[in-house]
């Protein structure tokens, strides 16, 4: 009887499938607000948990190539504002933009397949590097012990040894594989006198860019039971 009762305190639901219908389309939420600009926030649920064992980083390269290819497409005296957050779960891509015309422009040639050469992503990883380098070792270390054996577990930006091993193929298998219809969201916040049904007019087609596969059920958060009655201390001395 203890043993059923252990078993079912740890048992927890499979999510199971994403329902099919949901990959028809991506869903649109549109504010109006008292801003005098348009912002576009496009969730992708592609984060870093999703990077497969081996090439840990491959997530926010991947994010950081469309970012680099869109600011590539736009004129050089836009006041288009464009970033991008990628977090375990979720990468965010920001837009922010005055005209309501270069809407769909922006979130077409954002989701464009990536394409990159050995040289840019190598490039790339390298200055991710540098950035990681600088992180304070608490909070490596911590994240590797507290979601040990879990994707949580390593740093968004990846590890020097699989950074240095991804290639443009794995960047647009990647894209292929987690950048679907049925894993994404836009919100877009407008001025009040932009009517709602036009900003939906103006996206029409965009669901289109994007395939209709289904993702996979959302990333289980099996943790250990106990660290073995450890205590963990960290500390970074400041200069």
């Amino acid at each position: 009887m203890i043993l059923f009762l252990l078993g079912l305190a740890c048992w927890t639901l499979n999510p199971g499938d994403i329902p099919a219908k949901r990959g028809d389309q991506i869903p649109i939420l549109v504010d109006q607000d008292q801003s005098d600009h348009i912002e576009i926030n496009l969730y992708i649920r592609a984060g870093s948990a999703f990077d497969p064992i081996g090439q840990e980083g491959l997530a926010h390269s991947t994010a950081q190539i469309l970012i680099k290819q869109l600011r590539n497409k736009i004129n050089s005296d836009s006041s288009t504002q464009i970033s991008v957050g990628v977090q375990r779960e979720v990468v965010t891509f920001k837009l922010v933009l005055s005209n309501l015309s270069e809407a769909k422009f922006l979130i077409s040639n954002l989701l464009s397949p990536p394409e990159v050469s050995v040289e840019e992503l190598d490039v790339l990883n390298e200055e991710t590097l540098n950035k990681l380098y600088e992180r304070q070792v608490v909070s490596k270390v911590f994240s590797t012990w507290m979601f040990e054996g879990h994707p949580y577990g390593h740093p968004v930006e990846g590890r020097t040894g699989s950074l240095k091993a991804l290639s443009p193929h794995d960047v647009h298998r990647f894209f292929l594989r987690r950048y679907v219809r049925s894993g994404s969201f836009i919100k877009i916040s407008v001025p009040q006198y932009i009517d709602k049904s036009t900003v939906l007019d103006s996206l029409k087609g965009v669901e289109e860019l994007l395939s209709p596969h289904l993702v996979n059920p959302q990333t289980p958060k099996v943790l250990p039971a106990q660290k073995k009655n450890a205590l963990l201390i960290l500390s970074d001395e400041q200069k």
